[in-house]
């Protein structure tokens, strides 16, 4: 009944994720541990090229789908189609213009700070443990799961695409 309780939701969120990675990043400074460990580092070399290669394909690939959906109404459809059998994930996407400018913000702060979380400080824990290669599997399991109020689809998806990153994190350095 709140008309401003998606948008709270969203910043807390926001502020959420924030408030753990950078806790996370000033526990990490103070215990003297080097960033590169936790993947906060700028590539060099190969690893620039791969970065910049999969970002840029990566904005043009979502931009290219964003432009066929929006002049597709058979997409449109479909994507409603696909979002009415998800229900809890209707539940968050955003439906003013006031919260689509505030969910911006969350997918930047899950595309920087679940990558810091999840494939930086999870990976080097699970591997501080021992787990060795296990750790990668580990902390892509635990990514999709993480996305559990997705359904099984959602988080099959969020598994699928958390091992494609993780595997660009491991290539690009």
């Amino acid at each position: 009944a709140d008309p401003n309780a998606r948008t709270n939701e969203y910043l807390w969120t926001i502020a959420m994720e924030w408030g753990l990675t950078l806790a996370l990043l000033a526990w990490w400074q103070w215990a003297a541990r080097p960033l590169p460990a936790l993947g906060v580092v700028l590539p060099e070399g190969a690893g620039a090229w791969w970065t910049l290669l999969v970002c840029t394909g990566g904005i043009g690939f979502y931009a290219q789908q964003a432009r066929a959906a929006a002049a597709s109404p058979d997409a449109q459809a479909s994507l409603r189609k696909q979002l009415e059998s998800q229900p809890n994930v209707r539940m968050i996407l955003r439906v003013t213009v006031r919260e689509a400018r505030v969910f911006g913000g969350v997918a930047v702060t899950a595309g920087i700070c679940e990558e810091v979380l999840s494939r930086g400080y999870l990976l080097w824990y699970l591997q501080s443990l021992g787990l060795g290669r296990g750790a990668v599997v580990v902390a892509i399991v635990a990514f999709g799961l993480a996305h559990a109020y997705q359904g099984i689809r959602g988080i099959v998806w969020t598994g699928v695409m958390g091992a494609v990153f993780m595997g660009l994190y491991l290539l690009t350095g």
